[in-house]
């Protein structure tokens, strides 16, 4: 099981994972997410090996994205089940914090 760590209030992380052909999954988490207006969402984008991104114009719409849960002590976490070629994949980690013009769901 790969594990991936961090993330920073209203910042994006990134980390790293590699993949072997045996590894088809791997728990994804981000620790100390913390935000004094309250946490709406965390997600990961997982950006797969050799990904080339095209013109700087283009805006990139289908990237995978794995969709975190809290499972306590400010951590999320979710299972990633695509890696579907050996190599390094990154993460960027992102929340959504709540505020008054856009509370929480």
């Amino acid at each position: 099981m790969a594990c991936v760590n961090g993330i920073a209030p209203k910042n994006r992380v990134f980390g790293l994972i590699d993949a072997s052909i045996e590894e088809a999954s791997a728990v994804i988490y981000a620790q100390n997410v913390i935000d004094s207006d309250g946490i709406d969402r965390v997600w990961a984008v997982i950006t797969p090996p050799g990904y080339e991104p095209g013109s700087p114009d283009d805006p990139v719409l289908d990237m995978p994205m794995l969709e975190m849960q809290p499972v306590g002590n400010n951590r999320y976490q979710g299972i990633y089940t695509e890696f579907t070629a050996p190599g390094t994949y990154g993460v960027a980690y992102t929340q959504k914090t709540c505020w008054a013009a856009w509370p929480c769901r």
